[in-house]
């Protein structure tokens, strides 16, 4: 899934929603990737539900989604429940193929970005 293919509409419109994102195959790296840029719900299949996320070829992918998945605990506030800015709020200096969002706490208290 390229980035132009990702729009995340119900981010706009329904913020309150939380939708998931499919990783189907041992590469898929950026649909993760895109989950994690928009908050969503990410849910491994590999090979479309014929194999293990312990099969040899999978094995990158299943430790690449765990320390997402420890980095999204350690700042669930703000990566999962929190508020989706699109890129307002942050300006980023690097390569042209770099992407990122913005999230902010739903705690006002907080107001960590």
């Amino acid at each position: 899934m390229n980035d132009i293919d990702m729009h995340p509409v119900i981010k706009y419109t329904f913020p309150e929603w939380t939708s998931t994102i499919f990783a189907e195959n041992p590469f898929d790296f950026n649909i993760m990737n895109n989950g994690m840029r928009y908050g969503l719900v990410w849910a491994m299949a590999p090979r479309h539900y014929n194999a293990s996320l312990d099969e040899a070829l999978t094995q990158p992918l299943s430790k690449y989604v765990a320390e997402l998945i420890r980095i999204r605990k350690k700042h669930a506030d703000i990566l999962f429940t929190g508020r989706f800015m699109d890129t307002l709020g942050a300006t980023v200096k690097c390569g042209g193929n770099s992407r990122f969002s913005v999230f902010e706490s739903m705690n006002e208290k907080q107001g960590r970005l």
